[in-house]
């Protein structure tokens, strides 16, 4: 997988079987529209 960003979701196995982590999708849609951005900025 090229993406390092989709690698987290996936399960592969040793005889190179591609799956999707179904646990590791639950956890992420924890955080599903919300965004949060920190500065030391003094804007």
């Amino acid at each position: 997988m090229g993406n390092r960003g989709y690698r987290r979701y996936l399960l592969l196995n040793k005889d190179a079987v591609v799956g999707i982590d179904q646990e590791a999708l639950r956890e992420e849609a924890r955080y599903d529209g919300k965004y949060v951005l920190r500065t030391n900025s003094q804007l």
